[in-house]
């Protein structure tokens, strides 16, 4: 498939004959190498094209995005060229929100929808910010929060002229989590998959039922043994549940063709 080369995607483990392809958008702070393994285990007919935004991973240098539209609009430029077979989103914490402003804005834009979205470990659109955001903490403080929840190596945090700039990134992307709220009621495109760890003490269970919501199909919502960060400690529990919930788009092509 020719494809304009993008920084915003990376595909680890290139398929040009899978069937459905599966967009995976990082949690704050987070790059593509999130889903390096994604992309090898998945089965040869889903593709991994994983998000790669800017102040991380291949693009540390590079000043992040502040603004929550002006990833989005980034990311439709980027992945417009690919939405022209099957595909599905999942989103991370922050990346839940991404995939969700991403998928509306494909749907203003005219262009196909998603068939099946996942969101993780990120509260209802609807539902409020905490009282007292991470972003705005002090930089000692910030940092020993960060280790606390599980998400940031400690090497990192042992070397300063790495640890700066990740900061800046973390930051951005975190105010962006942090103060999204969505005002308006809105319904998500087809079937919608919500995960969320059962000792997570930033998501309540509350606050992952009521994605049911935005869901204009099918529902699934699951725990997964873990704190905020169980990508990392059930990663393969997530995706049998994604393969699981996949396997009816596999089996419709199959009919297709038959």
């Amino acid at each position: 498939m020719p494809v304009k080369k993008t920084p915003w995607l990376i595909r680890h483990t290139p398929r040009p004959e899978a069937r459905i392809m599966l967009f995976c958008f990082p949690y704050a702070g987070g790059g593509a190498a999130l889903y390096r393994r994604w992309a090898s285990a998945m089965p040869d007919y889903i593709e991994v094209v994983a998000v790669e935004p800017p102040g991380r991973q291949t693009r540390f240098f590079e000043p992040p995005v502040s603004d929550l539209s002006e990833m989005v609009d980034a990311l439709i430029d980027a992945t417009f060229p690919l939405l022209t077979k099957p595909y599905a989103t999942f989103g991370y914490s922050l990346g839940s929100i991404v995939s969700v402003e991403f998928v509306r804005e494909v749907v203003r834009r005219g262009k196909p929808p998603p068939l099946h979205m996942f969101c993780s470990a990120h509260r209802a659109p609807h539902i409020g910010p905490r009282d007292n955001p991470i972003h705005m903490l002090p930089e000692h403080e910030l940092i020993q929060r960060l280790v606390e929840m599980g998400g940031t190596p400690i090497e990192l945090v042992a070397q300063p002229e790495w640890l700066r700039p990740f900061l800046k990134a973390i930051r951005s992307d975190l105010r962006i989590a942090e103060r999204y709220r969505a005002n308006a009621p809105f319904t998500l495109p087809g079937r919608l998959s919500v995960f969320g760890g059962r000792h997570d003490s930033d998501v309540e269970l509350s606050s992952l039922r009521a994605w049911e919501a935005y869901s204009d199909g099918p529902f699934k919502l699951r725990l997964i043994d873990g704190g905020h960060f169980f990508i990392h400690t059930s990663a393969a529990e997530v995706m049998s549940y994604i393969l699981a919930d996949l396997s009816w788009i596999h089996a419709t092509l199959d009919q297709d063709l038959a």
